[in-house]
Protein backbone atom coordinates (compact mmCIF):
# COMPACT_ATOMS: atom_id res chain seq x y z
CA UNK A 1 0.00 0.00 0.00
CA UNK A 2 0.96 3.61 -0.47
CA UNK A 3 1.34 5.71 2.76
CA UNK A 4 2.02 9.07 3.39
CA UNK A 5 3.26 9.65 6.97
CA UNK A 6 2.42 13.23 7.51
CA UNK A 7 4.75 14.36 10.51
CA UNK A 8 7.96 12.58 10.55
CA UNK A 9 8.86 13.02 14.55
CA UNK A 10 9.72 9.81 16.56
CA UNK A 11 6.37 8.39 16.05
CA UNK A 12 6.23 9.20 12.48
CA UNK A 13 9.87 7.73 11.39
CA UNK A 14 9.16 4.55 13.86
CA UNK A 15 5.80 3.72 12.15
CA UNK A 16 7.22 4.58 8.63
CA UNK A 17 10.48 2.82 8.83
CA UNK A 18 7.87 -0.57 10.07
CA UNK A 19 6.09 0.14 6.87
CA UNK A 20 8.50 0.11 4.81
CA UNK A 21 9.95 -3.28 6.31
CA UNK A 22 6.69 -4.85 6.17
CA UNK A 23 6.87 -4.04 2.36
CA UNK A 24 4.82 -0.84 1.91
CA UNK A 25 5.38 2.23 0.03
CA UNK A 26 5.87 5.25 2.09
CA UNK A 27 6.26 9.12 1.89
CA UNK A 28 6.97 11.46 4.42
CA UNK A 29 5.44 14.92 4.97
CA UNK A 30 7.33 17.60 6.70
CA UNK A 31 7.17 21.52 7.48
CA UNK A 32 10.89 21.61 5.70
CA UNK A 33 11.81 18.50 3.58
CA UNK A 34 15.11 19.66 2.34
CA UNK A 35 16.40 19.40 6.26
CA UNK A 36 19.38 16.84 6.54
CA UNK A 37 17.57 15.54 9.74
CA UNK A 38 15.60 13.37 7.27
CA UNK A 39 18.15 11.93 5.31
CA UNK A 40 18.03 8.56 7.39
CA UNK A 41 14.01 8.83 6.03
CA UNK A 42 16.12 9.24 2.53
CA UNK A 43 18.34 6.47 2.93
CA UNK A 44 15.22 3.94 3.27
CA UNK A 45 13.90 5.12 -0.05
CA UNK A 46 11.36 7.14 0.97
CA UNK A 47 11.04 10.65 -0.91
CA UNK A 48 10.40 13.43 2.02
CA UNK A 49 7.85 16.40 0.74
CA UNK A 50 5.84 19.03 1.52
CA UNK A 51 2.75 17.48 3.42
CA UNK A 52 0.48 18.95 0.65
CA UNK A 53 2.98 17.15 -1.74
CA UNK A 54 3.37 13.72 0.48
CA UNK A 55 -0.66 13.05 0.17
CA UNK A 56 -1.31 13.32 -3.44
CA UNK A 57 -0.76 9.86 -4.62
CA UNK A 58 -1.32 7.56 -1.71
CA UNK A 59 -4.29 5.47 -0.13
CA UNK A 60 -3.70 6.08 3.59
CA UNK A 61 -2.45 9.04 5.26
CA UNK A 62 -0.51 8.81 9.24
CA UNK A 63 -1.27 11.74 10.96
CA UNK A 64 1.24 12.16 13.42
CA UNK A 65 1.91 15.47 14.46
CA UNK A 66 1.91 17.57 17.57
CA UNK A 67 -1.41 18.00 18.79
CA UNK A 68 -1.30 21.84 18.61
CA UNK A 69 -0.77 21.94 15.02
CA UNK A 70 -3.12 18.74 13.73
CA UNK A 71 -5.87 21.05 12.94
CA UNK A 72 -3.58 23.52 10.49
CA UNK A 73 -1.48 20.86 8.88
CA UNK A 74 -5.21 18.65 8.06
CA UNK A 75 -6.50 22.28 6.94
CA UNK A 76 -3.76 22.18 4.33
CA UNK A 77 -4.19 19.06 2.76
CA UNK A 78 -7.04 19.66 0.51
CA UNK A 79 -10.03 17.39 2.29
CA UNK A 80 -8.53 14.17 1.23
CA UNK A 81 -11.90 13.13 -0.15
CA UNK A 82 -12.23 8.90 -0.12
CA UNK A 83 -8.86 9.04 1.59
CA UNK A 84 -8.24 6.51 4.41
CA UNK A 85 -6.73 9.08 7.21
CA UNK A 86 -5.18 7.40 9.88
CA UNK A 87 -5.24 9.50 13.12
CA UNK A 88 -2.14 8.39 15.82
CA UNK A 89 -2.17 11.78 17.22
CA UNK A 90 -3.81 12.63 21.36
CA UNK A 91 -5.16 16.12 21.94
CA UNK A 92 -2.61 16.47 24.83
CA UNK A 93 0.06 19.49 24.98
CA UNK A 94 3.78 18.80 24.56
CA UNK A 95 3.93 19.81 28.64
CA UNK A 96 1.44 16.78 28.74
CA UNK A 97 -0.31 18.95 31.50
CA UNK A 98 -3.67 20.54 29.45
CA UNK A 99 -5.63 17.55 28.49
CA UNK A 100 -9.09 17.53 29.07
CA UNK A 101 -10.43 14.52 31.03
CA UNK A 102 -14.04 15.68 31.13
CA UNK A 103 -14.14 16.60 27.44
CA UNK A 104 -17.21 14.27 25.77
CA UNK A 105 -15.88 14.72 22.36
CA UNK A 106 -12.21 13.23 21.05
CA UNK A 107 -9.27 14.22 19.11
CA UNK A 108 -10.43 11.71 16.32
CA UNK A 109 -13.40 13.38 15.89
CA UNK A 110 -12.62 16.89 15.81
CA UNK A 111 -9.81 15.80 12.72
CA UNK A 112 -13.05 13.72 11.05
CA UNK A 113 -14.96 17.07 11.38
CA UNK A 114 -12.34 18.96 9.52
CA UNK A 115 -12.45 16.44 6.74
CA UNK A 116 -15.44 14.79 6.16
CA UNK A 117 -14.98 13.52 3.18
CA UNK A 118 -12.26 11.06 4.33
CA UNK A 119 -12.39 8.12 6.80
CA UNK A 120 -10.40 8.91 9.70
CA UNK A 121 -9.71 5.73 11.86
CA UNK A 122 -8.04 6.31 15.63
CA UNK A 123 -5.17 4.05 16.03
CA UNK A 124 -1.27 4.09 16.78
CA UNK A 125 -1.84 6.12 19.31
CA UNK A 126 -2.10 4.15 22.55
CA UNK A 127 1.46 2.57 22.29
CA UNK A 128 5.09 4.43 22.60
CA UNK A 129 7.67 4.64 20.24
CA UNK A 130 9.61 1.38 21.96
CA UNK A 131 6.54 -0.87 20.88
CA UNK A 132 6.32 0.64 17.51
CA UNK A 133 9.47 -0.31 17.13
CA UNK A 134 9.06 -3.71 18.37
CA UNK A 135 5.63 -4.32 19.49
CA UNK A 136 6.57 -8.49 20.56
CA UNK A 137 7.05 -9.02 24.18
CA UNK A 138 8.02 -12.47 24.66
CA UNK A 139 5.56 -14.48 23.29
CA UNK A 140 2.25 -11.90 23.39
CA UNK A 141 2.07 -9.34 20.66
CA UNK A 142 1.16 -5.66 22.12
CA UNK A 143 -2.27 -4.52 21.87
CA UNK A 144 -3.93 -1.98 19.40
CA UNK A 145 -7.35 -0.23 19.89
CA UNK A 146 -8.57 0.60 16.45
CA UNK A 147 -11.63 2.71 16.49
CA UNK A 148 -13.62 4.18 13.18
CA UNK A 149 -17.14 3.65 11.62
CA UNK A 150 -15.74 2.16 8.11
CA UNK A 151 -15.86 -1.25 8.82
CA UNK A 152 -13.29 -1.70 5.43
CA UNK A 153 -11.25 1.09 6.81
CA UNK A 154 -10.64 -0.38 10.04
CA UNK A 155 -9.89 -4.00 8.44
CA UNK A 156 -7.11 -2.25 6.31
CA UNK A 157 -6.02 -0.69 9.22
CA UNK A 158 -5.35 -3.99 11.17
CA UNK A 159 -3.55 -5.48 8.49
CA UNK A 160 -1.19 -2.81 8.71
CA UNK A 161 -1.00 -3.32 12.11
CA UNK A 162 -0.42 -6.85 12.30
CA UNK A 163 2.08 -6.32 8.94
CA UNK A 164 4.21 -5.24 11.88
CA UNK A 165 3.56 -6.93 14.62
CA UNK A 166 0.69 -5.90 16.02
CA UNK A 167 -2.55 -7.50 17.80
CA UNK A 168 -4.89 -4.91 16.80
CA UNK A 169 -8.72 -5.02 18.36
CA UNK A 170 -11.89 -3.01 17.16
CA UNK A 171 -12.32 -0.61 19.81
CA UNK A 172 -15.45 0.58 18.10
CA UNK A 173 -16.91 3.50 16.42
CA UNK A 174 -15.13 6.79 16.16
CA UNK A 175 -16.66 8.40 19.30
CA UNK A 176 -14.55 5.53 20.69
CA UNK A 177 -11.30 7.34 20.30
CA UNK A 178 -12.45 8.95 23.52
CA UNK A 179 -11.83 5.97 25.47
CA UNK A 180 -8.50 5.07 23.76
CA UNK A 181 -7.15 8.89 23.69
CA UNK A 182 -7.74 8.68 27.57
CA UNK A 183 -6.15 5.12 27.30
CA UNK A 184 -2.91 6.80 26.02
CA UNK A 185 -2.93 9.45 28.72
CA UNK A 186 -2.98 6.37 31.15
CA UNK A 187 -0.07 4.97 29.11
CA UNK A 188 1.58 8.53 29.65
CA UNK A 189 0.96 9.03 33.46
CA UNK A 190 2.94 5.17 33.75
CA UNK A 191 5.51 5.70 31.87
CA UNK A 192 6.89 9.72 32.28
CA UNK A 193 4.35 11.18 35.33
CA UNK A 194 4.33 8.20 38.11
CA UNK A 195 7.38 6.05 36.30
CA UNK A 196 10.44 6.32 34.49
CA UNK A 197 10.05 3.63 32.36
CA UNK A 198 8.36 3.70 28.33
CA UNK A 199 9.06 0.21 26.79
CA UNK A 200 5.79 -1.60 28.24
CA UNK A 201 2.29 -1.90 26.19
CA UNK A 202 -0.91 -3.13 27.14
CA UNK A 203 -2.28 -6.12 25.76
CA UNK A 204 -5.26 -8.48 25.61
CA UNK A 205 -6.18 -11.84 27.23
CA UNK A 206 -8.26 -14.31 25.33
CA UNK A 207 -10.16 -17.52 25.68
Amino acid sequence: MKIAVIGPGKVGATLGRRFVEAGHEVTFGAPRPEQEKYDALRDLGCAVYSAEEAVEEVEIVLLAVPWAVAADVVGKLGGLPGRLIIDATNPIGEDFLDVDHASQHSGGETIAELIPKAQVIKAFNTVGVETMANPVYGDQRAALAVAGGDQAAKETVFKLARDIGFDPYDAGPLAAARTTERLAWHWIEISTIYGDRSDFAFALLRR
